[in-house]
This record gives structure tokens, C-alpha cells and sequence, in this order.
């Protein structure tokens, strides 16, 4: 928790050092829960897109029967093409809800974007399958906007963000009255940002000049510990296996501790190993399993382990029938899901030891605050979110610190801060 609250004083400072990009994201404004009346949004995710129609019921709400939703999945034709496509294959999508009329959009583009104003950003690099590489430092708002004048759609992207923020702001709209000022996302990766003083934020990173108290900051926090590897935060000889064989060797060190795409990963090396040097099924020993495919364990099947209550925990061996360990005594059942909870507790941890920092860094650790909390894991995780009320107590000495689910928040919020600002 200290050391990566020395990386968020050094990343507000400047961009050279810190694992932590502390990105600005010029959203100075949160919502109240009164917000009334129909709002759009783009929500581009990695393989899905999703245009929203969101009818605001001014309580906290949203009124579902005048919600609309198209939603896409980008195929890998266009996932592979250039930047024509790409906004073509958009603004044909949009114009599935959007007629002719004269509205605004938020755009929540959940790809790493330098920032540069509240409706402005230039894309830093592809993940999730993208390649186009004319659109890698463009403006993506000025190349949406150009696609839907060419295009003879009436609208405007009047908000750029990324899914962090849109959870943050969909939490603050959801819980009126509460102090929301943390956004986390925990499902196949991993994010966090918080409420920022101004004074806090060197104005060498500010790219124009903000008339605000405050500001949402974009920690890009799946990075931690990766200017210090080893240092900043424990790591185990499996961790190590799996940074070095990774597609991003030394980078986003603690998202491979704690998001989706990666737990699975690190219980599958960990059995892996324990299988080899014979201390566990010792009879697979020197046998070729399924097992040893890289990322053929996952997440969900450390959620299926964790609930199996049964006697001899059977689900758990179905489980590992299919992977090829075709004989297990109830012993080495119960060790399996040993691992895997000890892999998800800790998860549980750091994600904890995150809104610590962040809580310590806007002097509220000791405050009634709401985190909101969007992503596959958080949601779907047995008890995760009790594992992190756990740490969270034990990080704060109390129990003040309320996580809520924000569904959705990345297409939700993008609406919202489109209403805002308007």
C-alpha cells in the first residue's frame, strides 16, 4: 500500500517514472442522481460494440422500457483493417438508434488513450485484437466525428472516457447521497481511478487548463509493479513463470496477480509444478496432459472448485478428468481448491490494498465512502467480494468502506457524463 501510494505521488508529478500513468481524464464532474431526461453512448469494448439509448429517471435510475441497445461484435476483419473501416463499421451502428436526430454522444473507448481534453484523446496503442495502425496517435473523437459527417449522422461525441471512469460515474449517479469516488474494474483485466484534488495534479500533465476543484484521475493501476519488479510487492516463482511467458514480459505486473484473464493461469502453473516434481498425482508425473496447455485453466473453473461442497468433492473431479488427471484421492481434491482460493484470496487482497492507497491518497480512509465495482471477477467470483471487505478492514481498521456493483457502468457512464455535459 505505501509503495504504491509513492508511485501515485510520483505518477501526478510526471510520466517518466511511475508504473502509474495517473492519466487526467478532465471529467471535473460528478453525477448527483437527479439527472432527467434521454442521453447516447458509444461503449467500445474489444470484441463487442454497444450503442445506448438511456432514458435517466432524475432518482438514481434509469427507466428500462425507453432503454435501447444495439450491440455488434467487431469481426476480425475489421478488428485487422485500417482506420476507415473501423469508424465505418461504428458509425454504421450508430445510425441502427440514431436517425436524424441532432444528439450528443459519450464514447467510452476502453483501449489506452492519452488524454488531452474532455472530448480529445490519442490512441497509445491496440489491445484486445486490434492492428490499425493509422489510428495509433490519432484523435479516435475527431476520426468518430469525421466517419458520421461523411456518413450524414447528426451527432457528436461530446465526452471521451474509458470503462473505469463510466464506473465510477454510474456509481455515483446509482448511489445518490453517498460519497462514490472510486472506480475499479476486476474482470478479464483490471483498473482503477479516483476523485483528484487539482492542486494535487502537476500542471505540466494538465494539457489545458482546468477551472475545477477536482478531477477523475485514470490510475492505468493494472501496471503496478512494474518499475520495481519484486520489490513493490511480493512475487512467487509461478508469477515469474508467467510474466516471462506472457505477450507483455514486465508490464501490468499486478494485473496478473489479481484480473480474470490470468488467475486460472496461475493455479494451472502451480498444480502443473507440483504435478512434475511428483507431490501431487504423483502417477501423471511424467505423463502429457491437457493440463499443460497454457491458459486451458480459467477463472471459472477456480469458481466451480471453490463451491464444490460435495462429500468428495466431485465436481472437482469431473473437473480434473477433463483436463486429463483421471484419478485423485479426496486429499489432493481438497489441496486443489486450497490453491485455487488461496490464488483468488490474494487477488482479493491487492485489489483491497488499491482502494486503500487511493482512500489514504484522498484523505477518506477513515470516511463512509462508496467504491464502485464493475467485472466478471468482482460479480461472478464466489465471495470475492467478502474477501475484499475482509482486507479492506483489516488495511482501514474499520468497516465504513461500502463496495457496490456498478453493472455496466462502462456504456451507463458514458451516457451520464454525455448528459453532464451537454
Amino acid at each position: 500500500m505505501k509503495n504504491m501510494l509513492s508511485e501515485m505521488h510520483e505518477g501526478l508529478q510526471s510520466d517518466s517514472q511511475s508504473s502509474l500513468k495517473m492519466i487526467p481524464t478532465y471529467v471535473t464532474k460528478l453525477p448527483t442522481g437527479k439527472e432527467k431526461g434521454v442521453t447516447y453512448a458509444i461503449d467500445m469494448g474489444g470484441s463487442n460494440l454497444r450503442i445506448l439509448k438511456i432514458t435517466l429517471d432524475g432518482n438514481g435510475g434509469i427507466e428500462t422500457g425507453h432503454t435501447k441497445t444495439i450491440q455488434v461484435s467487431f469481426p476480425t476483419s475489421v478488428q485487422q483493417s485500417n482506420a476507415e473501416v473501423i469508424f465505418d463499421f461504428i458509425v454504421d451502428a450508430i445510425a441502427q438508434l440514431i436517425n436524424n436526430e441532432k444528439v450528443k454522444l459519450g464514447f467510452t473507448f476502453s483501449f489506452p488513450i492519452l488524454q488531452t481534453s474532455i472530448n480529445s484523446g490519442y490512441l497509445i496503442k491496440w489491445t484486445k485484437g486490434f492492428i490499425a495502425k493509422d489510428v495509433v496517435e490519432k484523435d479516435v473523437v475527431e476520426l468518430l466525428n469525421t466517419a458520421m459527417i461523411k456518413k450524414g449522422i447528426n451527432a457528436k461525441v461530446n465526452v471521451l472516457m474509458n470503462d473505469t471512469v463510466g464506473t465510477l460515474l454510474t456509481g455515483s449517479y446509482q448511489q445518490v447521497n453517498t460519497d462514490c469516488c472510486i472506480g475499479l474494474i476486476l474482470g478479464t483485466g483490471s483498473n482503477t481511478c479516483y476523485w483528484e484534488k487539482i492542486e494535487n495534479i502537476n500542471a505540466k500533465k494538465l494539457k489545458e487548463p482546468v477551472n475545477a476543484s477536482g478531477m477523475i484521475i485514470n490510475m492505468e493501476a493494472g501496471n503496478f509493479g512494474s518499475r520495481r519488479i519484486d520489490q513493490d510487492m511480493p512475487l512467487t516463482k509461478w508469477d515469474h513463470t508467467l510474466n516471462r511467458q506472457s505477450n507483455n514480459p514486465d508490464n501490468q505486473i499486478i494485473e496478473k496477480q489479481i484480473s480474470g484473464f490470468y488467475l486460472g493461469e496461475i493455479t494451472r502453473l502451480i498444480i502443473i509444478d507440483l504435478i512434475r516434481q511428483g507431490k501431487l498425482f504423483s502417477e501423471f508425473k511424467n505423463s502429457k496432459l491437457k493440463f499443460d496447455e497454457p491458459y486451458i485453466f480459467e477463472t471459472k473453473d477456480m469458481s466451480a472448485i471453490e463451491i464444490d461442497h460435495s462429500p468428495d468433492l466431485i465436481i472437482i473431479q469431473k473437473l480434473l478428468d477433463d483436463f486429463g488427471i483421471k484419478k485423485s484421492t479426496k486429499e489432493e481434491r481438497l489441496f486443489v481448491q486450497k490453491i485455487s482460493h488461496l490464488v483468488a484470496e490474494r487477488a482479493a487482497a491487492l485489489a483491497s490494498t488499491q482502494l486503500a492507497a487511493c482512500l489514504i491518497q484522498m484523505g477518506k480512509d477513515q470516511k463512509d465512502v462508496v467504491v464502485a465495482v464493475d467485472g466478471s471477477v468482482y460479480e461472478k467470483y464466489p465471495n470475492f467480494k467478502s474477501m475484499m471487505d475482509h482486507y479492506l478492514r483489516l488495511l482501514l481498521n474499520h468497516s465504513k468502506v461500502k463496495l457496490v456493483l456498478a453493472k455496466d457502468g462502462s456504456g451507463v457512464g458514458a451516457a451520464l457524463a454525455s448528459f453532464i455535459y451537454q
